[in-house]
């Protein structure tokens, strides 16, 4: 456990290159390949891509459908592999559809689909047993491969000023909670007079709306692309907020373990209050978060970096944050099980 994190950082490196040295194998397919967001002409030209809208259209059936919602909240662990199949089996589809407009061969489009398949099983393993989200961290090192053959046309202290304040500002909003007040059965008792908080993030789903909505809008262009872009970023903003803090659940575990909200009584009203705070938050998080995605793109005319959008900037810098965060919560524990072995 000492070095776990170390493994986990080695497991991600190397899935990453794998993924990337995917992108050079040769793959005969049309001129139309090189349309693909983040991708060269290899093997894996399909990329994240069908992995990552699969899971949009998963993660909506679930909302909408009955049977898919009881499966994810009730069937527990069993459950959640149900659904993956479900999301995989997507995958297929997917990039079995797409593969279709770029191959010329059978052979060829056969090639390219189990290179989609090959990515999504890479972006598991990168999130089960690496550092971070799999998808996340795939994208992310696509956008900076990217980089690396565009060079720098603004000033630098201008391109070092855009970058810094968004970056300033995707920490603020990774950071920054809703505290809400909670007591529980033993301070009521006890007269206990320290206070707990309960802290709901503004931002639940991290860079993921960004990417969602980036994924989306791929394919279309014009002015009315910004405002969809926005209103995808709080549509996907809402949708992550309810399925990792969902209301119901989070009134059903504080009512499990004894805790109350003050002012606010146990159940469906603490419910309706979990909701309305979610709804309040996720609404300030999702206008954040489109303000943040959009400054880059305010400053557009700068040419910061020739050919490199400000989404692909916004990802990378999310993506590097909730890295450093997770890498960081296995340094705390490491230092803490050192901790324990001494004093034993």
């Amino acid at each position: 456990m000492r070095d776990n994190w170390r493994n986990r950082l080695g497991i991600t490196c190397l899935l990453v290159a794998i993924e990337r040295f995917g992108m050079f194998v040769p793959v005969e397919t049309s001129s139309q390949i090189t349309s693909f967001w983040f991708n060269g002409g290899g093997w894996f030209v399909l990329g994240i891509i069908p992995f990552i809208n699969a899971s949009i259209v998963m993660q909506i059936l679930i909302s909408i459908i009955p049977a898919l919602t009881r499966l994810q909240k009730e069937e527990g662990e069993l459950g959640q592999k149900q659904i993956q199949t479900y999301t995989r089996y997507l995958t297929l589809l997917l990039a079995a559809i797409q593969a279709l407009t770029i191959c010329q061969k059978w052979s060829s489009w056969f090639v390219v689909v189990s290179g989609a398949m090959l990515v999504m099983w890479l972006a598991e393993q990168i999130s089960h047993k690496g550092i971070g989200n799999g998808t996340s961290i795939l994208v992310c090192s696509n956008i900076a491969a990217n980089l690396l053959h565009h060079p720098i046309e603004a000033p630098w202290a201008i391109a070092v000023t855009i970058i810094m304040l968004t970056m300033l500002g995707m920490i603020a909003l990774q950071e920054a909670v809703r505290a809400l007040p909670i007591l529980s059965a033993k301070q009521l008792i006890q007269s206990v007079g320290q206070v707990y908080l309960l802290p709901m993030r503004l931002n639940q789903g991290g860079v993921m709306p960004i990417i969602f909505a980036s994924s989306t809008l791929a394919l279309l262009h014009g002015w009315y692309v910004w405002w969809l872009y926005v209103a995808c970023i709080i549509f996907f903003s809402h949708f992550y907020n309810l399925v990792i803090a969902n209301p119901k659940e989070l009134s059903e575990n504080l009512n499990k373990m004894a805790v109350v909200i003050p002012s606010i009584r146990p159940g469906s009203e603490t419910q309706q209050y979990l909701n309305r705070t979610l709804n309040h938050i996720t609404w300030i998080g999702g206008l954040g978060l489109s303000v943040i995605a959009l400054l880059p793109w305010l400053f557009s005319s700068l040419k910061i970096f020739s050919g490199f959008g400000a989404t692909s900037l916004l990802i990378v810098i999310g993506v590097s944050i909730d890295t450093m965060r997770q890498i960081r919560t296995y340094l705390i524990a490491n230092a803490y099980e050192q901790m324990i072995d001494y004093e034993s």
